[in-house]
């Protein structure tokens, strides 16, 4: 791996800012696609990897530079995978609402009404696309999860997506309770990162 820069593919701020902590702790330098006038990709993939490749393709095309990108999102089993590929527009997938934060977490609160703890587990899942050109056939692809349980309500007001009803048992919070640092040490994206770096 060289000193190169790579372009990160997407548009999202946070998820741009938990990159760019990830990198640094490497020497990475990720330069973002909006510095090439790139916008965003339809993600109309049936897989996240899909979805992951065809903005990294398009990053790379458009940069000249090698690409990172990633897909992310929430896997309920007991909603059949849902919110899973429609996890950023999941409140106009289930009921026509605009989508946003607070109404896809309310969105997933309402399909899970009822549902008791023992059956209300869930993943975060990210995977991650490394493509050294467009016509890169053999990309270096990594996927991680992050495994919790969907609380009954929102738990704080803070955070982003769907962290403040994402419940850990095992850390006793939710990420939008935890510091950027131990965020950025211990979610399914740090460590999808770490498992990326560890192919070169």
């Amino acid at each position: 791996m060289s000193g190169q820069p790579w372009v990160l593919a997407g548009h999202n701020p946070h998820k741009h800012a938990a990159f760019h902590a990830l990198a640094d702790r490497w020497g990475l330098t990720l330069l973002p696609q909006s510095q090439f006038s790139l916008q965003s990709v339809e993600e109309d993939g049936l897989t996240f990897v899909e979805n992951a490749l065809k903005k990294a393709r398009l990053a790379s095309k458009v940069s000249g530079l090698p690409a990172l990108a990633d897909d992310s999102g929430l896997v309920i089993p007991a909603l059949n995978g849902a919110p899973g590929l429609f996890s950023a527009r999941y409140a106009s997938q289930f009921n026509g609402q605009p989508s946003d934060d607070e109404t896809n977490r309310q969105a997933v609160l309402e399909q899970m009404a009822g549902l008791p703890f023992g059956q209300r587990d869930a993943y975060m899942t990210t995977t991650l696309v490394w493509i050294h050109s467009p016509e890169d056939s053999e990309p270096k692809v990594v996927t991680c999860r992050w495994h919790g349980e969907i609380l009954m309500q929102t738990r704080t007001r803070d955070g982003v997506g769907y962290d403040p009803i994402f419940w850990l048992p095992q850390h006793l919070k939710t990420p939008s309770e935890m510091t950027l640092n131990e965020k950025h040490r211990l979610d399914q994206r740090a460590k999808a990162f770490e498992q990326l770096m560890s192919l070169f």
